[in-house]
């Protein structure tokens, strides 16, 4: 369901009637829960005509819906993991193996994307695990790193 959603969501941004100029600066957040929906992301950007001479850097922050998810039962008023909710029942070591499995699979996206050659190759790429705040103290929050 995320690819299928995510795919025509994320392409409707690029069709919007904003004409390229080099006077302008875009800022497109895509607003995704898991590393597998970063190619999508990417190919919106990849796959857009409008903006195509636009110099582009792309950031990544993931981690955070992972953790959230750490046994969150949907059918027990967890909706806003419903996403995912085979993730709910993973153990902590599983749940985190399956976001360093997700990381792995998106890194050729990311190097295609992000080389010199590649859409971003001006301005370049950024990776990062989930924002830290002083209020994430336990072990969970820093399994993401």
């Amino acid at each position: 369901r995320d690819k299928q959603l995510l795919g025509e969501i994320f392409s409707k941004v690029w069709q919007e009637d904003i004409p390229y100029s080099q006077n302008r600066v875009r800022i497109t957040n895509f607003f995704a829960e898991f590393w597998d929906n970063v190619p999508i992301a990417l190919d919106a950007v990849q796959n857009s005509t409008q903006w195509s001479m636009a110099p582009v850097t792309h950031i990544t922050a993931v981690g955070l819906w992972y953790i959230n998810s750490f046994r969150c039962d949907p059918a027990n008023g967890g909706q806003w993991c419903a996403t995912r909710p085979e993730y709910g029942t993973l153990s902590l070591d599983d749940l985190m193996a399956e976001y360093k499995r997700g990381a792995e699979q998106v890194v050729s996206n990311l190097e295609v994307f992000c080389s010199r050659d590649g859409r971003a190759g001006e301005l370049g790429c950024t990776v990062t695990t989930i924002d830290h705040c002083q209020f994430m103290t336990g072990d969970i929050w820093h399994r993401t790193r």
